[in-house]
Order: C-alpha cells, then sequence, then structure tokens
C-alpha cells in the first residue's frame, strides 16, 4: 500500500485529516489498507493503529444509519480482536483538532512515535 497523497483521498476531510498529521510530523500513514477484509481510511501498520474518519455524522451518511452503522461497529470490533487500535473521528474532532493528539498517545504507546 502507498502512503496517502491528496490525489487518492476519497474525501476534504481525509485531506483535512492527513494534512493536520502531517503538520504535527507524524509518520506518514498508509491510506485504504485492507485490514480484516475492508479498507481504513488511515493506518499505521508497524503501530498497529489504523484511523477511520466518519464524515457523515451530520449529514446522516451511510456510515452513521442503520445496518452500515451495525456493519462498521462489528467490523471494527473484529479489527480490535486482531489487534488493531481503531480510531474514529468526526468532522467535529478535526474542526477542533482534537484527533491529532488521539493518534499521537495511540502511536507512542504502540512505540512507533
Amino acid at each position: 500500500m502507498t502512503h496517502a497523497t491528496a490525489d487518492y483521498l476519497h474525501s476534504p476531510r481525509e485531506v483535512q485529516f492527513l494534512q493536520q498529521c502531517r503538520d504535527a510530523r507524524l509518520p506518514e500513514p498508509e491510506h485504504q489498507r485492507v485490514i480484516c477484509g475492508h479498507h481504513v481510511d488511515f493506518a499505521w501498520p508497524d503501530a498497529w493503529v489504523c484511523v477511520e474518519i466518519q464524515g457523515g455524522s451530520w449529514t446522516r451518511g451511510a456510515h452513521t444509519r442503520g445496518g452500515g452503522y451495525a456493519k462498521d461497529r462489528m467490523l471494527n470490533n473484529r479489527r480490535q480482536l486482531a489487534g488493531w487500535t481503531v480510531l474514529e473521528f468526526t468532522s467535529d474532532h478535526l474542526d477542533a483538532d482534537e484527533a491529532v493528539p488521539v493518534v499521537r498517545q495511540a502511536l507512542e504507546q504502540r512505540s512507533l512515535q
């Protein structure tokens, strides 16, 4: 898997998160890595940390309602049981600059930082 570049990002929120990570000088994440059979938005595989950006939390996106929400919860459970630290952030977290400190803490706990 390649490192994330703006050309491959799926949403403005993914671009925003990646820029925040770069501004904070975090290690470069992989983008759209397959974990437990499905893609995650960002991953630091050496640390077993992955991030999902939940961009549709205020617009009733597919991942925030009904079957999509339930499927994502079970998938994240499987990722955690496989040893991954799964972090999820909404646009509110990105706008408040709350995501990067949490990612940094997870990477430090997994001894990558």
